[in-house]
């Protein structure tokens, strides 16, 4: 008999519901979403520029960014939004 085994993509997608969720609603974090696919150079980008241009914290998922400091989001929205 097969054992049948969790979907763990499912677990870390909830896990991230939750956890940004709270950071938003709870801590007053910025939530940016990026409502086009990326490129793989343009994934790699926004992962350089976040460090280099962000002073607060920086949680993402896929396309779904939350950030500590509104002006980060709004920074981030500017050259990475449509």
């Amino acid at each position: 008999m097969q054992k049948h085994q969790p979907n763990l993509e499912a677990f870390d997608r909830v896990d991230w519901m939750v956890m940004s969720d709270m950071l938003v609603t709870g801590l007053d974090w910025t939530e940016v979403f990026i409502l086009r696919p990326l490129t793989r150079n343009e994934s790699d980008a926004i992962l350089k520029w976040i460090p280099d241009n962000c002073e607060g914290r920086v949680k993402s998922r896929d396309w779904h960014f939350v950030f500590e400091r509104k002006e980060d989001a709004v920074l981030f929205k500017l050259r990475w939004g449509e």
